[in-house]
Protein backbone atom coordinates (compact mmCIF):
# COMPACT_ATOMS: atom_id res chain seq x y z
CA UNK A 1 0.00 0.00 0.00
CA UNK A 2 1.16 3.60 -0.81
CA UNK A 3 2.49 5.65 1.96
CA UNK A 4 0.47 9.21 1.43
CA UNK A 5 3.61 10.83 3.15
CA UNK A 6 5.18 9.80 -0.25
CA UNK A 7 2.46 10.56 -2.91
CA UNK A 8 3.72 12.81 -5.60
CA UNK A 9 1.76 14.25 -8.38
CA UNK A 10 3.54 15.29 -11.05
CA UNK A 11 1.95 17.47 -13.98
CA UNK A 12 3.57 18.49 -16.97
CA UNK A 13 1.78 18.23 -20.56
CA UNK A 14 5.40 16.23 -21.99
CA UNK A 15 4.15 12.36 -21.81
CA UNK A 16 8.34 11.96 -22.38
CA UNK A 17 9.17 14.48 -19.23
CA UNK A 18 6.49 12.53 -17.00
CA UNK A 19 7.77 9.02 -17.59
CA UNK A 20 11.59 9.77 -17.40
CA UNK A 21 10.87 11.51 -14.51
CA UNK A 22 8.57 8.92 -12.79
CA UNK A 23 11.37 6.70 -13.62
CA UNK A 24 14.06 8.38 -11.82
CA UNK A 25 11.77 8.74 -8.69
CA UNK A 26 10.81 4.65 -8.62
CA UNK A 27 15.09 4.58 -9.01
CA UNK A 28 15.78 6.25 -5.86
CA UNK A 29 13.39 4.26 -3.76
CA UNK A 30 9.84 5.80 -4.39
CA UNK A 31 8.29 2.81 -5.31
CA UNK A 32 4.81 3.76 -5.12
CA UNK A 33 2.67 6.50 -5.29
CA UNK A 34 3.99 8.38 -8.38
CA UNK A 35 1.44 9.48 -10.65
CA UNK A 36 1.25 12.06 -13.33
CA UNK A 37 -1.03 14.43 -15.47
CA UNK A 38 -0.54 15.85 -18.61
CA UNK A 39 -3.07 18.56 -18.79
CA UNK A 40 -4.29 21.36 -16.11
CA UNK A 41 -7.56 21.03 -15.79
CA UNK A 42 -7.64 17.52 -15.39
CA UNK A 43 -4.99 18.12 -12.50
CA UNK A 44 -7.34 20.64 -11.18
CA UNK A 45 -10.50 18.23 -11.33
CA UNK A 46 -8.05 15.57 -9.78
CA UNK A 47 -7.03 17.63 -6.89
CA UNK A 48 -10.95 18.43 -6.16
CA UNK A 49 -11.62 15.38 -6.26
CA UNK A 50 -9.41 13.00 -4.44
CA UNK A 51 -9.76 12.35 -1.07
CA UNK A 52 -6.05 12.36 0.18
CA UNK A 53 -4.13 14.74 -1.35
CA UNK A 54 -0.43 14.24 -2.18
CA UNK A 55 2.40 15.15 -0.46
CA UNK A 56 4.22 16.78 -3.03
CA UNK A 57 3.34 18.54 -6.83
CA UNK A 58 6.25 18.34 -9.57
CA UNK A 59 4.71 21.33 -11.76
CA UNK A 60 6.39 22.04 -15.15
CA UNK A 61 6.01 25.98 -16.23
CA UNK A 62 5.31 25.62 -19.46
CA UNK A 63 2.31 24.16 -20.91
CA UNK A 64 -0.66 25.85 -22.82
CA UNK A 65 -4.09 26.39 -22.09
CA UNK A 66 -2.64 27.74 -18.38
CA UNK A 67 1.04 28.11 -17.18
CA UNK A 68 2.31 26.71 -14.12
CA UNK A 69 3.07 29.64 -12.20
CA UNK A 70 -1.45 30.21 -12.58
CA UNK A 71 -1.73 27.13 -11.96
CA UNK A 72 0.58 27.14 -8.76
CA UNK A 73 -1.33 30.29 -7.71
CA UNK A 74 -4.63 28.53 -8.20
CA UNK A 75 -3.10 25.08 -6.13
CA UNK A 76 -1.86 27.41 -3.21
CA UNK A 77 -4.95 29.62 -2.85
CA UNK A 78 -6.96 26.32 -2.75
CA UNK A 79 -5.00 23.26 -1.41
CA UNK A 80 -2.25 22.72 1.56
CA UNK A 81 0.40 21.08 -0.55
CA UNK A 82 4.14 21.27 -1.22
CA UNK A 83 5.25 22.38 -4.78
CA UNK A 84 8.46 22.34 -6.51
CA UNK A 85 8.15 24.01 -9.95
CA UNK A 86 10.44 21.72 -12.79
CA UNK A 87 11.06 23.69 -16.11
CA UNK A 88 13.77 24.12 -18.96
CA UNK A 89 13.49 27.82 -18.55
CA UNK A 90 14.37 28.28 -14.34
CA UNK A 91 15.64 31.85 -14.49
CA UNK A 92 16.42 33.42 -10.94
CA UNK A 93 13.75 35.94 -11.47
CA UNK A 94 11.41 32.75 -11.83
CA UNK A 95 12.99 31.31 -8.80
CA UNK A 96 12.62 34.10 -6.64
CA UNK A 97 8.58 34.39 -8.10
CA UNK A 98 7.77 30.88 -7.48
CA UNK A 99 8.95 31.15 -3.95
CA UNK A 100 6.99 34.19 -3.00
CA UNK A 101 3.88 32.08 -4.61
CA UNK A 102 4.75 29.45 -2.07
CA UNK A 103 6.38 26.99 -3.90
CA UNK A 104 9.60 25.04 -2.24
CA UNK A 105 11.77 25.82 -5.37
CA UNK A 106 11.93 26.08 -8.60
CA UNK A 107 14.24 23.75 -10.39
CA UNK A 108 15.57 23.18 -14.27
CA UNK A 109 15.03 19.89 -15.91
CA UNK A 110 17.29 18.26 -16.72
CA UNK A 111 19.61 16.92 -19.84
CA UNK A 112 19.86 13.21 -19.12
CA UNK A 113 18.83 10.28 -16.78
CA UNK A 114 21.46 11.27 -14.29
CA UNK A 115 20.19 15.05 -14.13
CA UNK A 116 16.70 13.32 -13.14
CA UNK A 117 18.00 11.08 -10.52
CA UNK A 118 19.53 14.57 -9.08
CA UNK A 119 16.55 16.22 -8.83
CA UNK A 120 14.35 13.10 -7.65
CA UNK A 121 17.02 12.54 -4.70
CA UNK A 122 16.20 15.85 -3.38
CA UNK A 123 12.37 14.96 -3.95
CA UNK A 124 12.98 12.06 -1.77
CA UNK A 125 14.79 14.06 0.86
CA UNK A 126 11.58 16.80 0.64
CA UNK A 127 9.20 13.23 0.94
CA UNK A 128 11.16 11.12 3.54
Amino acid sequence: MSNPKRNILIIDDDDDDCIFLQESLYAVGLVDGVQYITETDEALRFLSETRSLPALIILDVNMPKMNGMELLAIIKRKYSVSVILYTTTCSDELILQSKKMGAIDCIKKGNCFADNLEFAKKVLEIVG
